[in-house]
C-alpha cells in the first residue's frame, strides 16, 4: 500500500499506527509471511447517488487514526483496510468478515445504499458519509468541465 504523507500535528501519530500494517503487507507481498494477520482489507462496490458529482471519477484515500482504519476509493470500488483489531461486538465482527477481501481472489459486494447493514459497520459508514460530504463540497468549487 502507499500513501502520500501528510503535514499535520497527527503526522508521528499515523505513522506509528501504519508502520506495523506497511510492514505486514511487505512481508506478504515478499513472500516472508504466509497471511497479512490483522491487517485485513474489507472491499465492495458502492455508487453514491448523492449530489450532482462524477463519483465514476473520484479517487482518493485517507488514514482515519481514530478508528484505525485506512480508506481508499477509485469510482465505486471502496476498500477499508484495518490498522488494529479493537475489541468489538460480535455482530461488527460477522460484518467484517463478510467484506474481507480474499487474497485468493472473490466477488465484491455491491451495496445499493449506505447504511448499517450486513456489510457495513458503523465506523464505515462514518467515514463513508463524511468522504461524500468532502466530495460534494469539493466538486461545487470546480470549474465545470462542460
Amino acid at each position: 500500500m502507499l500513501y502520500e504523507k501528510e503535514k499535520s500535528d497527527n503526522t508521528e501519530k499515523v505513522e506509528s499506527l501504519l508502520k506495523p500494517a506497511l510492514k505486514r503487507w511487505r512481508a506478504y507481498l515478499r513472500g516472508d509471511r504466509k497471511d497479512i494477520g490483522k491487517f485485513t482489507q474489507h472491499g465492495f462496490i458502492y455508487r453514491s447517488q448523492q449530489g450532482d458529482v462524477p463519483w465514476e471519477a473520484m479517487m482518493g484515500a485517507q488514514v482515519f487514526y481514530d478508528e484505525k482504519m485506512v480508506f481508499f476509493r477509485i469510482g465505486p470500488l471502496t476498500v477499508f483496510g484495518l490498522l488494529d483489531k479493537r475489541p468489538m461486538e460480535s455482530s461488527e465482527a460477522q460484518r467484517l468478515s463478510e467484506t474481507q477481501l480474499d487474497l485468493n481472489g472473490g466477488t465484491l459486494q455491491v451495496l445499493e445504499k449506505l447504511k448499517v447493514n450486513h456489510a457495513l459497520t458503523d465506523s464505515m459508514c462514518r467515514i463513508l458519509n463524511q468522504s461524500e460530504q468532502w466530495c460534494i463540497a469539493r466538486s461545487k468549487k470546480m470549474p465545470n468541465p462542460r
